[in-house]
Parts: structure tokens; C-alpha cells; sequence
């Protein structure tokens, strides 16, 4: 008989000190203060004696940030997932992915999700978004007996103050702001979770490998290099694959690079037309690029449809086949 894991974990709490707590705000208010970008961690997490769940030791790896994405050095999370769990060794280590949203709220958006649900285990997994002005939402993902999630509340005491400026130079020392932070495959956009015990490495370690996908680390990379890619947003399949490497890298710098200064405009000017105006007369370039390939970039007609998509889609979601043309109004 299958147990119904939401409902046995969802009884139980999830606590973090006011210091570890602090300690992430300060990560995200640095990250915006100097490049004006996302920012992206992970934590431990334990249960303790009555079940309830401790999420600590909050930290950043080295990164590649911009306004609307983060990609964590895949070898950075290697050795980040090995010290772990030879520090905390002979306990069940589970890892939550946090990341940051600044100033434009917190949701679960599509790039979320593909992260989330790529990295599959037995029960679930844990992820954390926050924003600027102190809310945040706490994911526990189920993928059995279904494939759900709820999202729950942290418990935490204290009141946060400025950020301190070991914090600040952190940041600086760990992350590297570019124009343009992914090339092809395009589906990298964050960092991969490792996650909770299954399959042991080489170093006599429980880790997750529920997906034959993964490695012993409980990791997936490369796991979306797939000919075709699965839009979330518009619950399609796209081949991108279609566009010869060379044009496609050419168009998806150009690609991003207009994502970035599209998303930088402020919100006063998104809504006076400033980005769409930029955005209709730049994509050409990429249009051009893809189109004789039989893809094409999807229209935008408002402001506030082109706001919505460059919060909530990766960069892959923005290309549709010619055959299957759909436009958000």
C-alpha cells in the first residue's frame, strides 16, 4: 500500500534560525544591489527528533546571475553536495533549492517548475523563492503517489537589519553578471538539485538517483539536451533542433541579450510601451534567423503580455514551429 507522502509530511513543520534566514535576504538584497540580478543557493535540510524539518546552512556557489536568470558552476555543486554529506555523515541530508525574485514578487514560474520537476525522488523535494520586501513561498513537491505539491509555511524568529558587508563581498567574489547566460542546449537555466539518499558514490555516500538520468550525486546535467523541447507555458513540443547550431547559437545571443534589456526597464516604462517598442524592432534579428528553419518568435501585442513572458519564460519558450502558430493576447 502506497502512503500518501503530502499528507505525512504537510503535518510536520519546517523551522530556519533567524540567522539562516537573515543570511538568504541578505544574499538577494546584495545581489540586486550590485548587479541587479536574481541570485541562487541551497541549503541542508534535517529532521529532527519529532519529525519536524531544519533548514540550514544557507550558501552561494559560484554563479552566472542576470535579471530573470542564475546557472550554478556544475562543478561548484558537485563538491558543494560531497562536503555536505560528509559533514553532516550517518544522517539523512535532504537539499533545498532557493533562489530569489527581487523585486517582481514570488511565484513558481515555468523555469521553476522544469527544475523542480527534473529532479525527481521517491517523496519530494524542497524549494524556496524570495523577494526583496520579505515574502517568500516554500515548495514541497510530492511525486508519489501523484505528482503534486503544496506550498507551506517557514517558521522563523527575529527581525532582519542591513546587509553586512562579508555578504556584499561574497556576492561579488561569487557571481559574474553577463548579457547573456545560456547557449545551446538552452535549458540549463538553474541550478539542478541534488537530492536525498538512494544510491551510494564513491565515497560511501547515500544520494539520489531515482531518475536513471542522474548521476550519484542525485544530479541531472545535460538532462534536457532532447531534440525536442517541452513548453510549459504553451503545452507544446518545439524541435528545435530543426535550426542548424551555428544559427541557433547566433539567434539565442541575440535572444538573450534583448530578454536582459527588456527586463531592466523599469516597470513605469514596460507599461508606456518603452520594452515592447525595443522588443518589436530588435526580435526581427532573430526572426530572420530562424524563420527559414521553420520557427518562428512568439507575437507580443501588449505590454503586459511581454511583462508576463519575460518574467515566467526561459528563453526555448519563445521560439514556436511555423505549423503551430499561437500568439498571447
Amino acid at each position: 500500500m502506497k502512503v500518501n507522502n503530502a499528507v505525512v509530511v504537510s503535518s510536520h513543520r519546517f523551522y530556519i534560525s533567524k540567522e539562516d534566514k537573515k543570511k538568504v535576504w541578505d544574499y538577494a538584497q546584495s545581489a540586486f544591489d550590485v548587479y541587479q540580478s536574481e541570485i541562487t543557493g541551497m541549503m541542508v535540510v534535517l529532521q529532527d527528533a519529532e519529525g519536524d524539518y531544519i533548514m540550514q546552512d544557507p550558501v552561494i556557489l559560484k554563479q552566472e546571475v542576470s535579471g530573470g536568470t542564475c546557472e550554478i558552476d556544475e562543478d561548484e555543486m558537485a563538491m558543494y553536495t560531497c562536503k555536505m554529506m560528509s559533514k553532516y555523515s550517518g544522517q539523512e541530508v535532504r537539499f533545498l533549492w532557493w533562489h530569489s525574485h527581487h523585486n517582481m514578487g514570488v511565484f513558481w514560474s515555468s523555469t521553476d517548475d522544469k527544475n523542480i520537476l527534473v529532479n525527481k525522488t521517491q517523496d519530494f523535494n524542497l524549494s524556496l523563492v524570495v523577494g526583496l520586501d520579505g515574502d517568500y513561498l516554500l515548495r514541497l513537491q510530492f511525486f508519489e503517489p501523484v505528482e503534486t505539491y503544496v506550498n507551506t509555511e517557514m517558521h522563523v524568529l527575529g527581525q532582519d537589519s542591513g546587509v553586512p558587508d562579508d555578504i556584499t563581498k561574497e556576492v561579488k567574489e561569487l557571481c559574474h553578471k553577463t548579457t547573456y547566460a545560456v547557449t545551446r542546449p538552452i535549458h540549463t537555466h538553474q541550478a539542478q538539485l541534488p537530492l536525498s539518499a538512494n544510491k551510494t558514490n564513491g565515497y560511501g555516500y547515500q544520494y539520489s538517483a531515482y531518475d536513471e538520468g542522474q548521476d550519484v550525486y542525485g544530479m541531472s546535467y545535460g538532462s534536457y539536451g532532447m531534440s525536442k523541447h517541452y513548453n510549459n507555458e504553451y503545452k507544446e513540443y518545439v524541435d528545435l533542433d530543426v535550426v542548424p547550431e551555428a544559427i541557433m547559437d547566433k539567434a539565442t545571443k541575440i535572444l538573450n541579450s534583448l530578454l536582459d534589456e527588456c527586463y531592466d526597464l523599469s516597470a513605469e516604462r514596460i507599461e508606456s510601451n518603452q520594452a515592447l517598442d525595443i522588443w518589436r524592432k530588435k526580435i526581427q534579428n532573430v526572426e530572420k534567423l530562424v524563420r527559414p528553419h521553420g520557427l518562428g518568435i512568439r507575437e507580443y501585442k501588449t505590454s503586459k503580455t511581454l511583462s508576463h513572458a519575460l518574467y515566467t519564460l526561459w528563453p526555448d519558450d519563445f521560439f514556436y514551429e511555423l505549423k503551430k502558430e499561437t500568439s498571447l493576447v
